[in-house]
């Protein structure tokens, strides 16, 4: 007997074409089970892959991973995205989403600039999914959310806001992956409500 997985299938997260046609129509109706699908199949593969192309931190790796879930998650909804080595165009946006990272670290934009980047990602975000991830931030304790804001928003570096907070690096950088993986399991458990 031979249990070989068909290249189609494995490229797209062990979907077959007609299920993520219908997946992929239930989560345009609410369902966000394939989302969840590519989510379990393919998130901690992509993090190891984007450690090892780009010499990434885990930590770097794993929030390019997360952006590009949501990006992904977007143009799913968005019909932009068709069967066909999604395994593959996953991994890209993410690790785009890490190389858009990095210039911008590397280019370090004005205070205003940040603001009306942010502003204009935040615009293409579906308002749906933006109540969804409101509704999680705020289930999110205090500590959590200053964390994660002056991170991500604030543009804080890790080993600076390891400072503001009198930890090390290494706890701030663990207690930024709790914090992000709560937010991700309060959004998951918002979604399938």
């Amino acid at each position: 007997m031979n249990l070989k997985v068909p290249k189609a299938k494995k490229q797209n997260f062990g979907l077959t074409e007609a299920d993520f046609k219908n997946l992929l129509s239930n989560m345009q109706s609410g369902d966000n089970t394939l989302f969840e699908e590519i989510f379990l199949s393919q998130f901690e593969e992509t993090v190891q892959y984007i450690s090892r192309k780009y010499q990434a931190e885990w930590q770097d790796a794993y929030d390019a991973t997360m952006d590009g879930m949501l990006k992904f998650h977007q143009r799913l909804l968005d019909g932009k995205i068709a069967y066909g080595n999604l395994r593959f165009l996953f991994t890209q946006v993410a690790g785009q989403m890490y190389l858009d990272k990095l210039r911008k670290h590397k280019n370090k934009d004005s205070l205003e600039d940040s603001f009306e980047k942010s502003s204009e990602e935040e615009e293409n975000i579906d308002p749906e999914v933006m109540e969804e991830l409101n509704k999680a931030w705020d289930q999110m304790c205090p500590d959590c959310q200053r964390v994660l804001k002056a991170f991500y928003y604030d543009g804080i570096s890790l080993n600076d806001l390891a400072e503001q907070l009198e930890k090390s690096p290494a706890a701030t950088r663990k207690q930024k992956q709790r914090c992000m993986d709560k937010l991700r399991d309060f959004y998951l458990r918002i979604n399938n409500q």
